[in-house]
């Protein structure tokens, strides 16, 4: 089956689908058609440092005292 390569206006996402939902979101204006058949990526910059917090206790309760 012949697939159509549609960008989704929203996220910007570049995808391949069927032919007949990438027309109803092409007619409805939600994608748009990519003719290109360039490959577009995105690369996401690798966190450095994580933040880690140290081990915490739990709060101790006493159950059923009167204070």
């Amino acid at each position: 089956m012949q697939m159509m390569r549609v960008r989704i206006k929203e996220t910007g996402q570049v995808t391949d689908m069927v032919p007949a939902v990438a027309r109803a979101m092409i007619l409805g204006g939600t994608a748009e058609e990519v003719k290109s058949n360039a490959v577009e990526s995105m690369a996401v910059a690798a966190a450095g440092e994580r933040a880690v917090a140290p081990a915490q206790e739990p709060q101790k309760k006493s159950r059923f005292s009167r204070k």
